[in-house]
């Protein structure tokens, strides 16, 4: 009894030199095999997390939206899946390893989406101010028919 509450507690150990842990529960249905089981489901969940926020960020996101929170949270997932099955086909680098690159890339995409993004901002406001066509401005800006667009090339090389 705990608190007036029966409770079933199994202990276990790999081998005679490992140490004993205890699994407590409070349902008294369950057998050693099926707690073990519920309680490897749930570690694994709480190792995912953990790695999710600190390698992939995911308790970073500082909207107020809902739906950008779970969008967040849903790509942080996606990463860790992705990242997982990666290490998986190749253990050449550690997990930390293979998160922490794809941040930094993560972060170089979103630097330059921000770019294309004030680009963009840019030539609404010339737009505004000189009364020209912000499509046009931004496709002579990138298809010059002399072939040096140097928007084009700044954004390239941003992302490589």
């Amino acid at each position: 009894m705990l608190d007036d509450k029966p409770v079933r507690i199994f202990f276990s150990r790999k081998n005679w030199q490992d140490k004993w842990r205890a699994y407590l529960t409070t349902n008294m249905k369950l057998d050693f095999q099926q707690a073990f089981r519920i309680y490897s489901m749930r570690w694994a969940i709480e190792v995912c997390n953990k790695e999710e926020k600190g390698l992939l960020g995911m308790d970073k996101c500082q909207s107020r939206h809902f739906a950008a929170q779970i969008a967040h949270v849903s790509i942080a997932c996606l990463q860790y899946n992705i990242l997982s099955v990666a290490k998986r086909f190749s253990d050449y680098e550690t997990i930390g390893e293979l998160f922490r690159g794809t941040k930094d890339d993560a972060m170089e995409l979103a630097i330059a989406q921000r770019i294309l993004e004030f680009i963009i901002e840019i030539a609404a406001e010339l737009e505004e101010i000189c009364g020209c066509d912000t499509d046009r401005l931004i496709d002579s800006l990138i298809n010059r028919p002399d072939g040096k667009a140097p928007f084009v090339k700044m954004y390239e090389k941003l992302i490589a």
